[in-house]
């Protein structure tokens, strides 16, 4: 179910300003869900407060600028307009979460989509609470680097068993670049052992997050390996060419 989210708390622990949290609050409420009488998930609806909306632009990217409404249902510490973010209740489901992904920032790979959303969903009950929201969009936007590699680690390890394996990878890549014939998918078996001999350290045929910060730190490239997982701000929503290139990068750059 939804959770509740003090603003200052969110505020201190991300990497986000306070005039990008409320932004980002006011995106989050035109994504989100809320239970209603019925059991069932249906959109917030809105309602202008007495005292005047609150314009606040974006400074975030990615999050566009988002005119200050406040939900009915959701409380704005103070009573305020621009008084800062309050408790918000509402969540966001799987599918709106997949279009945010593919129409704001060009994740569009299924696979990665459904990696991406456990990431975010901490509590694994298939919907994002806004304080889940906000803390993933910390990383996923403004991540110092050590942050997000641990986000792409953890979106690539498709068990969640703390480990990359040899397979997981074929099954990212496959997903991504085979068209169906056997020449491509042999290419891709090619990839994935240059990428494993690259990232495991250890050599025991497997990545762990170690061998990963390892071998992300000597080699940045390396990090979205598997399938774009962090936002592409230069690349257009349809481009699927950008992920190729990189790819046709990194494989020359395993060979050096």
């Amino acid at each position: 179910m939804g959770t509740r989210a003090a603003g200052d708390d969110l505020y201190k622990g991300t990497n986000f300003t306070r005039p990008e949290l409320e932004t980002l609050t006011r995106r989050f409420l035109e994504l989100a869900l809320t239970p209603n009488a019925s059991s069932t998930t249906t959109p917030l609806t809105t309602a202008t407060p007495s005292s005047g909306p609150s314009q606040v632009p974006s400074t975030a990217p990615g999050l566009g600028t988002i005119p200050g409404s406040v939900p009915v249902g959701v409380a704005v510490v103070g009573g305020a307009a621009g008084a800062g973010v309050g408790e918000v209740v509402g969540r966001i489901d799987r599918s709106r979460f997949r279009d945010l992904l593919a129409d704001t920032f060009g994740v569009d790979d299924s696979l990665i989509m459904d990696r991406v959303f456990r990431c975010f969903d901490l509590d694994a009950d298939n919907y994002i609470s806004f304080d889940e929201f906000v803390r993933g969009m910390s990383v996923f936007l403004k991540g110092r680097p050590e942050e997000k590699m641990k986000f792409c680690f953890r979106v690539y390890d498709l068990n969640a068993d703390r480990y990359i394996s040899k397979e997981e990878m074929y099954q990212m890549l496959k997903n991504s670049l085979v068209k169906g014939s056997e020449e491509d998918e042999d290419g891709v078996k090619d990839l994935v052992d240059l990428v494993l001999k690259k990232l495991d350290e250890d050599r025991d045929g497997r990545v762990s997050e170690g061998d990963w910060n390892g071998a992300i730190g000597k080699e940045a490239l390396l990090m979205e390996a598997f399938g774009q997982c962090l936002p592409r701000w230069s690349v257009s929503v349809h481009d699927a060419s950008a992920f190729h290139v990189r790819l046709s990068v990194l494989s020359f750059s395993l060979l050096m």
